[in-house]
């Protein structure tokens, strides 16, 4: 490859990553509007934000600090009673481009994802507290290949810890945010089970199999 060929290659290849930085913005921007209003108008009575996405950014640089690998926000929730409201949880979403949170040694997805998660903490790469195909605790429950439950037992939003994933390349108009986010978002924070929330039936949810201890395949 001649010189010439070598620095266009070079210059397509940042107005690609240039392209996938503002649409992944605009996907963002995106989901929180969707997350927010639907908060306000089906879950009035359940919860109400008390922490911005603003104030739970995190995102993640590769190893030599030039591309931007994962990127998350969070949403802090309270329950709907008097006095001063405390975040009871946080709703996170995280797209991962590159690296362990989309892949491990033993997971080879080569498949940016989307994870959604409701945790007791909000997504923090630098405090490592972020999902992946490889999972550090063993006592969570895999539900219907779809949803990782950590606290299958408990039945009220503000006590649940779970987490479900999306391809990043199935969101790909308001619609898909709406159907795959927005909707079982709500059914699950509502009590339903991942099956009638439709995670099961949703085109491009992550199909999760366990394949040796604390890693899980991506389909």
């Amino acid at each position: 490859m001649s010189q010439e060929n070598i620095g266009i290659s070079i210059h397509q290849s940042v107005k690609m990553i240039e392209q996938a930085g503002r649409e992944i913005d605009s996907l963002s921007e995106l989901i929180q509007r969707e997350i927010e209003n639907s908060i306000s108008s089906d879950l009035p009575n359940l919860c109400k934000v008390v922490e911005s996405w603003s104030e739970n950014l995190s995102e993640r640089n590769d190893d030599y600090g030039w591309v931007l690998t994962d990127y998350a926000f969070s949403l802090g929730l309270g329950q709907i009673r008097k006095g001063t409201p405390t975040t009871a949880r946080w709703l996170g979403i995280q797209i991962s481009l590159a690296g362990d949170g989309m892949c491990s040694e033993v997971v080879k997805n080569e498949q940016p994802l989307v994870h959604i998660n409701l945790w007791d903490h909000p997504v923090s790469f630098d405090e490592e507290i972020y999902m992946g195909p490889e999972l550090e605790s063993t006592d969570v429950q895999l539900i219907d290949n779809v949803l990782f439950d950590w606290t299958s037992e408990e039945k009220f939003w503000q006590d649940k810890v779970w987490t479900y994933s999306l391809f990043l390349t199935s969101l790909n108009t308001i619609e898909d945010i709406r159907k795959k986010i927005v909707q079982p978002v709500t059914e699950l924070m509502k009590g339903a089970s991942p099956e009638q929330a439709g995670l099961t039936e949703i085109e491009g949810v992550v199909r999760y199999n366990k394949i040796v201890e604390n890693h899980y395949d991506v389909a």
